[in-house]
């Protein structure tokens, strides 16, 4: 009977600590430049739940398409609208990646005054600009 009651008291505590936890926990932002090439500095936002382990889930990183940047993209600030929260509350930390001008990330030159029918920034730049985010994704968490 007494292995009964104290079994039953370490399942109320793991329990506890499982919902009390929960009930602590809370997804956060942060927001960082990453160097990329000569004079390019990428915006980063990190988005985790601090009520998750992330140790044992890969990072992700989410790229943005052609119009719209990574925030605007994957974390609006309305119910429901942020990719990246969900994916964090599963367990990962979450990078959103910002383009060279877009959002945050430096504006290049060429957008001050840019040539008729020439795309602004190129598919190989944005690939410079991945490189650089994953390479600092990998310090940052070690995976």
């Amino acid at each position: 009977m007494q292995r009964e009651g104290a079994a039953v008291v370490r399942t109320l505590v793991m329990l506890g600590a499982l919902f009390g936890a929960g009930a602590r926990a809370e997804v956060t932002r942060a927001e960082f430049l990453v160097p990329s090439e000569e004079g390019i500095e990428v915006s980063v936002r990190e988005v985790k739940d601090t009520g998750m382990q992330v140790a044992n889930l890969p990072p992700l990183i989410l790229l943005h398409g052609a119009r719209v940047p990574g925030r605007a993209s994957f974390d609006l600030p309305v119910e429901g609208g942020s990719l990246a929260a969900e994916l964090a509350r599963a367990g990962h930390a979450v990078y959103l990646l910002d383009a060279r001008g877009y959002g945050g990330s430096t504006r290049p030159l060429a957008m001050s005054t840019p040539a008729k029918g020439r795309p602004l920034v190129g598919s190989h730049e944005v690939v410079q600009d991945v490189h650089a985010v994953v390479g600092w994704v990998k310090a940052r968490t070690g995976q």
